[in-house]
């Protein structure tokens, strides 16, 4: 018991010793940037119209993105 104690006391004290490893990274490239930003949208934006029909609520989906209609008229309730 007093050998294990001993044997990690000093492998923890030269452990402690020792200075730190550094580590190297490569520099790395700056980013090309320009003055101007675009943006360009992964999906499109498609949302849902609502009118009332006859008295009676519809919906429709619209794409914003194309600016087109999808589908056709649906009766809400």
């Amino acid at each position: 018991m007093t050998k294990k104690l001993l044997l990690i006391l000093s492998a923890a004290f030269i452990l402690a010793a020792l200075p730190p490893s550094s580590t190297y990274a490569a520099p790395c490239e700056a980013p090309v940037t320009s003055g101007l930003t675009q943006v360009t949208p992964r999906a499109d934006d498609i949302r849902y119209v609502y009118k009332t029909i006859n008295g009676k609520l519809h919906k429709r989906l619209y794409n914003y993105t194309t600016n087109k209609w999808v589908g056709d008229w649906i009766l809400v309730g």
